[in-house]
């Protein structure tokens, strides 16, 4: 049986537009995996925070 994470993570990089305006960066995922939009998300592994969850799936899934 497949244990599910202890907990989930949403990353939502961003970077200051005009204005001091918050820009966001939403993936979409490719059309064969349903082609939706999404932020960067996962679960935690073993005995990470939260922190080193966030970092680690934003450095797996956008090399962030």
């Amino acid at each position: 049986m497949t244990r599910r994470a202890p907990f989930q993570v949403s990353v939502l990089p961003y970077t200051k537009g005009p204005e001091e305006k918050p820009l966001y960066a939403v993936f979409r995922r490719p059309q064969d995996d349903g082609g939706y939009w999404q932020f960067i998300a996962g679960g935690g592994e073993q005995a990470e925070t939260p922190l080193e969850t966030g970092k680690r799936e934003a450095s797996e899934e956008a090399g962030i």
